[in-house]
């Protein structure tokens, strides 16, 4: 997700988010299939969260939570951006892409937790 090297004026790195825009936040199309060719292992979907060469080698947890009744974890791709998996218990539940600008925003309050990023302003 696009983040700009720049200095402080004092010469430190540092590093601002650069504006919005849809197609930075987007996951590429071979994230997606790197998760969806595992679905027919019929693993519960805690285990292939778990594996360390499985679907979700290399992405973030960001979130568990609950929506239309079923348990949901939420995860991020670092330079890519987030979806959310459904948690079943054999294979993999559904997998769906968070809006573009939900993954921003989620980038933009990740941000306020690191001292080498800037807000925008900066």
């Amino acid at each position: 997700m696009p983040l700009d090297k720049r200095q402080d004026p004092d010469g430190t790195d540092c590093y601002v988010r650069l504006p919005f825009r849809p197609e930075d936040y987007r996951l590429h199309p071979t994230s997606l299939r790197a998760i969806e060719a595992w679905r027919g292992d019929h693993f519960p979907t805690e285990a292939l969260l778990e594996l360390h060469d499985g679907p979700f080698a290399g992405w973030t947890e960001l979130a568990r939570f609950e929506r239309d009744g079923a348990r949901w974890a939420r995860f991020s791709l670092y330079s890519d951006g987030c979806v959310d998996v459904e948690l079943v218990d054999a294979g993999l539940g559904r997998v769906t892409e968070l809006d573009p600008r939900a993954a921003y925003e989620l980038a933009v309050t990740a941000d306020a937790g690191r001292p080498d990023v800037r807000p925008a302003s900066a």
